[in-house]
């Protein structure tokens, strides 16, 4: 039971008072004239300050009452971090088509070039490679200061042949690796025309081999060489090359009108595959007469001289025949400038430059010693051509 004392009327008038005093007081503290009243002051003439003067004193909590839980302040939002955007190597194979004119040389090459280098980067010789070279150098030049009567003179003769020895190991390395790489340089070629095995099939089932390429020992060879072309070209060569003999001469040869390729009488020859690859390369160039025009285009902007000159005469060889004859100029073989007849007739500039494809080291000897001879036949193999 709680008990509770009543107050008088008087008393309780004046604590009402009292405390209406104290609330009036207490709610006019803050109140400034110039700012809207926010419904706290108690006059309309003044009007609330937003912020009361002074500092607030803390709200002392209770013993043993939870404290709020700390409000979780944000992460700092740290700038995106800029993915370095490397750039994309070229794929593998090649998804253009190339509809270039196979008439301009110009085109061809520059198609070619960027195929190849696309795809292709031949490094400079090694620091190891490098250094033995230097030693070479300077072995050579020990030897040929030294005399021959003195006793050290066979030594300086062994200590050449060791650093010849090791540089050329060197330098066969790199040679190696590189054709690695411009063998698969072929393949992409071969990728990039997607010559399906059901096409490629059809076109050998086509083929009409002569009974005596048949009893060859060596008819896979001429088979697979051309297949090979067949799908370097894309199929270009299916247009004239419809038969194959061995018979007559020695030597081989390419037959337009008779759609031909003669792989000659030689057996067992260690060049067939080249001799393949190079009879079929005229076919390559008979699909499209633009080929010729293009190919002799480029013969005479690198001919040294516009009259022709014989064969026998510019390798010094008597294996040519007296009406074989050639433009001049530092081709890998000067059998490139061969020429039959007027303009239009075929060249040797496409069949020279395939018979290189046959591995990656025919095809670094070529683009080494003629780089724009490789990138033209390079160009002319993508060309979509007639077909």
């Amino acid at each position: 039971m709680v008990k509770v004392n009543t107050l008088s009327p008087e008393a309780l008038g004046r604590l009402k008072e009292k405390l209406e005093t104290n609330v009036r007081q207490k709610k006019g503290k803050n109140c400034k004239k110039g700012k809207t009243c926010k419904g706290s002051c108690i006059a309309q003439a003044k009007q609330c300050d937003d912020k009361p003067k002074g500092k607030n004193k803390p709200v002392t909590k209770p013993k043993g009452s939870k404290s709020d839980p700390k409000p979780i302040e944000p992460k700092p939002t740290l700038p995106e971090k800029t993915k370095k955007t490397r750039s994309k190597k070229p794929p593998n194979v090649s998804t253009s088509k190339y509809t270039h004119n196979m008439g301009d040389y110009k085109s061809n090459i520059s198609v070619g070039q960027k195929f190849t280098e696309d795809r292709l980067t031949l490094g400079a010789p090694s620091k190891k490679e490098n250094t033995k070279r230097q030693k070479l150098e300077e072995a050579k030049k020990a030897l040929s200061t030294s005399n021959p009567s003195q006793k050290d003179f066979g030594k300086h003769i062994n200590a050449f042949r060791r650093a010849e020895s090791a540089y050329y190991a060197e330098v066969d390395k790199r040679k190696l690796d590189e054709s690695v790489k411009l063998h698969k340089l072929k393949e992409d070629i071969i990728k990039h025309h997607k010559v399906s095995k059901e096409e490629l099939k059809d076109f050998r089932d086509k083929l009409y081999i002569y009974d005596v390429v048949k009893k060859r020992p060596d008819l896979e060879t001429i088979i697979n060489a051309t297949e090979e072309v067949y799908s370097l070209s894309g199929g270009k060569v299916k247009r004239t090359l419809v038969h194959i003999d061995g018979s007559g001469d020695e030597r081989a040869y390419a037959n337009q009108g008779g759609k031909e390729l003669n792989v000659g009488t030689a057996v067992g020859r260690k060049d067939l595959k080249e001799t393949v690859y190079h009879e079929a390369g005229h076919h390559v160039e008979y699909s499209d007469k633009s080929i010729k025009e293009g190919s002799r285009d480029w013969l005479e902007s690198r001919a040294t001289s516009y009259t022709p000159k014989s064969l026998n005469e510019i390798t010094g060889h008597k294996s040519y025949g007296d009406h074989e004859v050639a433009l001049p100029d530092n081709f890998i073989n000067p059998y490139v400038g061969k020429i039959y007849g007027d303009r239009g007739a075929s060249t040797e500039v496409v069949s020279m430059g395939l018979e290189h494809f046959t591995s990656g080291l025919k095809m670094r000897e070529l683009l080494e010693k003629d780089p724009e001879h490789f990138y033209y036949t390079v160009g002319v193999l993508l060309a979509e051509g007639a077909k």
